[in-house]
């Protein structure tokens, strides 16, 4: 069942009963509601109605469009009853992140969305070394077969939702394939058509065996290369045989006969080349004999003792120069990357840390490592936890341990609650401060939705003490707070790291504060992360004191 309205929670659990009772206790019921709903809690009220209601598999409820491993992982272990994601996650790579980080039961899996057959298979066979099965997405006579080739029981997506609805599939095949209800069995099956003739694509449409042509001429579902053999026994699954070659493989050059070719190339004399390359010139002139013996043609003419190239082999002198120019470059660039002196970082990093501190790490990663680019992406906690569970960012700092435990933590910054007042108000002159001189008086304060970190530090603070602040605003993220607080609008309790932001209206006082009103900052890093050279060296630079010191002052 797909949803029929716009996320109403209240009627998607009465369609989901209603669905239920109509048809009975032994129907195969799953729910779709195409990514409606805007939290996670509406999806997970949702899910328990499925799962009081005995449905198969719960499919793509969240917004925007089903993907973040994290809180797909969070619905699951809230439901009780198998989640069904990666319809819109491309690829049997990022697929086999999102099944192992957590996110779903089912696999989805689409030839035209998954890099094709070869994809598709790649998806199911991974799928079912876990024991998971793989789900097709939208009917085709390709998905049968896909179907057909997996172990255990699947669904197969029939376009019809009512059975006074004609076939919505255009009427372009001439092979028997049919979507229309009238062709699902007695037994509840539908038929995987066997190849109608020799070497066309199984139950495919294409020109040889279909009146339909298709909008890409040339072009087969089949590996070029390949080509098709008998049916396998039992299934009507296609199996491939590889053509024997045409002839015998050519025997590649090798690095070393271009370094000696080359040598010869640039002084024209055997005896100062093989000087050059500290080697005897008989070796060398047998590596030019079997550079020669593998191009098949004359790269030198000889005449006594003077040497000069042929056409051919002043063109491949040119070749072979720039062939080892970029073999040098590879093997150079290799061992960069290996070493951790080349690649690329993401780092996720909460917004008021790109200001205060990571620009100077960021600097210093620049100065002592040029080839390694830092990606620095502002996000919040929250988001950073789903990003690292999910493998879309390599590193992250954010406020507050999350309770993941496939993620590992260090903290990396320790600071203190500094009040920032405007250099008017009478505040910014008083020698000493303290937290009930904030009783009554226009401040600021972090949001309780976003900044709801500092919202609950500081909101513990005033309780505690007894103290209550007029809130005149409540604002998402430290820069937009100071901005206000430049502007006269009030007064507020920042990180005293944020200074470094240099508002010209704005004076930071120190003030008498509990011990522990105290506001942290964590690197963290998923399982294996660090295995990459690159990575781990961003890491080290995040954990030096110096450094982040430095970057605080500057």
């Amino acid at each position: 069942m797909h949803s029929w309205n716009a996320g109403d929670v209240r009627e998607e659990i009465a369609n989901v009963h209603s669905m239920r009772d109509r048809l009975g206790a032994e129907a195969k019921l799953m729910l779709d509601p195409a990514c409606v709903f805007d939290s996670l809690n509406d999806a997970i009220r949702v899910g328990r109605a499925c799962a009081d209601a005995a449905f198969r598999w719960y499919e793509d409820p969240i917004r925007p469009i089903g993907l973040g491993a994290f809180r797909h992982r969070k619905l699951r272990e809230a439901i009780g009853i198998p989640v069904l994601q990666t319809e819109h996650v491309p690829g049997p790579e990022a697929k086999a992140d999102f099944l192992l980080a957590g996110g779903t039961d089912l696999l989805r899996a689409d030839c035209h969305y998954d890099l094709g057959i070869t994809g598709c298979l790649k998806t199911l066979r991974f799928g079912e070394s876990l024991g998971v099965s793989t789900e097709f997405r939208a009917p085709s006579p390709i998905h049968r077969h896909l179907a057909a080739a997996q172990q255990s029981e699947t669904m197969y997506e029939v376009a019809d939702v009512s059975p006074a609805m004609d076939d919505p599939s255009p009427p372009i095949y001439a092979c028997g394939y049919s979507d229309n209800i009238a062709a699902i069995s007695a037994a509840g099956t539908l038929p995987v058509l066997p190849t109608t003739r020799a070497g066309s694509p199984p139950g495919c449409c294409r020109p040889r065996n279909c009146a339909w042509r298709p909008p890409w001429p040339g072009r087969c579902w089949r590996r070029p290369g390949r080509k098709m053999g008998a049916p396998l026994p039992g299934r009507g699954l296609p199996a491939y045989t590889r053509p024997s070659p045409s002839r015998p493989e050519t025997p590649l050059f090798q690095i070393s006969h271009l370094r000696s070719f080359v040598a010869v190339g640039t002084e024209l004399n055997f005896r100062r080349a093989a000087e050059k390359l500290n080697m005897t010139q008989p070796p060398l002139t047998r590596q030019i004999q079997l550079l020669e013996h593998v191009l098949g043609l004359q790269l030198f003419i000889r005449s006594g003792r003077s040497v000069r190239f042929t056409a051919a082999g002043e063109r491949f002198f040119l070749e072979a120069q720039d062939i080892l120019r970029r073999a040098e470059a590879a093997a150079l660039s290799t061992r960069m990357v290996s070493e951790g002196r080349s690649g690329t970082v993401i780092l996720g990093c909460i917004p008021v840390a790109t200001v205060t501190h990571m620009p100077g790490v960021i600097g210093a990663i620049g100065r002592d490592l040029p080839g390694l680019t830092v990606t620095l992406r502002e996000m919040l906690s929250t988001d950073q936890v789903e990003a690292l569970a999910a493998r879309t960012i390599d590193l992250g700092v954010l406020r507050y341990p999350p309770q993941d435990r496939a993620l590992r933590l260090e903290r990396v910054l320790d600071d203190r609650f500094r009040l920032a007042v405007h250099r008017a108000h009478p505040l910014a002159a008083k020698a000493q401060l303290s937290l009930a001189d904030l009783h009554g008086a226009p401040c600021l304060m972090h949001s309780p939705s976003v900044g709801w970190y500092v919202h609950g530090i500081l909101n513990g603070l005033f309780l505690g003490s007894n103290v209550r602040p007029r809130i005149v605003q409540y604002l998402d993220n430290t820069p937009t707070i100071l901005a206000m607080v430049n502007a006269g609008i009030g007064l507020a309790l920042v990180p005293g790291s944020a200074r470094v932001m240099g508002f010209a209206d704005v004076v930071w006082r120190e003030i008498a504060l509990p011990a522990e009103a105290r506001i942290e900052a964590y690197l963290a890093w998923s399982d294996g992360a660090l295995d990459t050279p690159a990575v781990a060296r961003v890491h080290g630079y995040l954990l030096e004191a110096e450094a982040l010191a430095a970057a605080g002052a500057g």
